[in-house]
């Protein structure tokens, strides 16, 4: 993804407590990382 808004978009069609893998590239370098989604609190 390239766009903010995909990165949204796609994290809102899963829900809470599953867990996503994020490529995340900086420069050359690429690297996944996992995340646990959690629902929002308002606060």
């Amino acid at each position: 993804m390239t766009e903010s808004d995909e990165l949204i978009v796609a994290i809102r069609a899963k829900a809470p407590g599953e867990t996503v893998v994020l490529r995340v590239r900086t420069g050359e370098q690429e690297r996944d990382v996992r995340v646990v989604l959690d629902e929002a609190t308002s606060e």
